[in-house]
């Protein structure tokens, strides 16, 4: 199938029943934003339930905004650190996040140099959580970031003892063009943002140096599309069943 029909008919997959069933959750998101672009309503409904997810971001999220001499390097990692805690307690999770600081739009993938010393932070994390579901973005997400994250929960489950569930959700996937391959029919299942669309809502508006013009002296910023964000909170959102 190519990307479009796939996605389409993942738009089409049955809906979650309890999201509590997922158990101990680890959710892995490239950069700051992606959590509550990706699956915010399912973080929301996971907190709900008393089973808050805990979140690692995988790269710094530094790279957003290159030609800022204000919010440059750390300045703009530790704007987004606190801009992710602020959007998870915007969803109602007050589990504290994680970061692994790898460099924005140069995380590593499988087979690079650096991807066992990313996987080895990435186990550090789990020292006292055992998950029963890993979440992160799709693999065919058109952003090496995305595709690196899933390279990282990939390795990483495949060294759990249970192996846990691995679900990937589409973040930039409507961005990749009609034809390109992407396998299928889709497995997995869906969850409604209507409940948690306010909640969602305000979760990326946290996120503000992605969002609006918080960041003001660089022209050529990266800003999240609207349409992107509309999409988002129009749902559902979208998680697929990872190859056993």
């Amino acid at each position: 199938m190519d990307a479009p029909a796939f996605l389409a008919a993942a738009a089409r997959l049955p809906p979650l029943g309890d999201p509590a069933a997922l158990g101990e959750v680890l959710l892995l998101a490239p950069h700051p934003d992606d959590e509550s672009l990706g699956c915010g309503a399912l973080v929301a409904a996971l907190a709900a339930a008393g089973h808050p997810p805990l979140v690692v971001a995988v790269s710094d999220g530094a790279a957003s905004h290159l030609g800022s001499r204000r919010y440059a390097g750390e300045v703009l990692r530790d704007l987004r650190e606190g801009e992710l805690r602020a959007a998870l307690l915007a969803l109602g999770c007050p589990r504290p996040p994680r970061f692994l600081r790898l460099p924005d739009a140069a995380v590593p993938r499988r087979g690079e140099g650096g991807f066992a010393d990313a996987l080895g932070r990435l186990r550090s994390v789990l020292a006292k959580v055992s998950p029963a579901t890993l979440l992160t973005t799709w693999r065919h997400d058109p952003h090496r970031d995305h595709g690196a994250a899933f390279d990282l929960a990939a390795a990483l489950r495949a060294g759990l003892r249970p192996r846990p569930r691995l679900l990937e959700y589409p973040v930039w996937g409507r961005a990749l063009s009609p034809g390109t391959p992407v396998g299928g029919p889709p497995r997995g299942f869906t969850f409604a943002v209507g409940p948690f669309r306010a909640a969602k809502a305000e979760a990326i508006a946290r996120h503000r140096s992605q969002v609006a013009d918080l960041v003001d002296d660089d022209p050529a910023g990266f800003r999240l599309p609207p349409a992107m964000i509309e999409a988002a909170l129009l749902g559902p959102e979208v998680f697929l069943e990872a190859d056993p």
